[in-house]
């Protein structure tokens, strides 16, 4: 929890689909009820553009959220989805994520 006392938060992946993680935390970050501390794209100018729409910071590598959220949303492509979530797992931080990780998923067949 920040130093306010809530929830930190941050979107990973604000491209089609993180876009609107990002609005329903500013939203909620509105109401007072959560920490919005950023947004992350691997694309600088997408992250810079919902960052401003959303009045929150950007970054453009998730290692730098490490120590500044409690909680992430994690909406990229599959592979980089397989690498994002296990750093934050480690430090007992939430991930939530679009898709499972390949090593957790069930291949089906035929």
């Amino acid at each position: 929890m920040g130093e306010n006392g809530k929830l930190r938060v941050a979107a990973i992946g604000v491209g089609s689909l993180g876009k609107h993680h990002a609005r329903n935390y500013a939203e909620l970050a509105r109401e007072g009820r959560i920490e919005l501390v950023g947004v992350c794209d691997s694309n600088a100018e997408t992250s810079a553009a919902v960052a401003s729409e959303h009045g929150t910071s950007v970054f453009t590598n998730w290692h730098d959220l490490h120590g500044k959220v409690d909680a992430v949303s994690i909406a990229t492509p599959t592979e980089p989805t397989a690498r994002s979530p296990a750093p934050f797992s480690k430090e007992a931080s939430t991930s939530l994520s679009k898709s499972p990780s390949p090593s957790r998923s069930t291949r089906l067949t035929r």
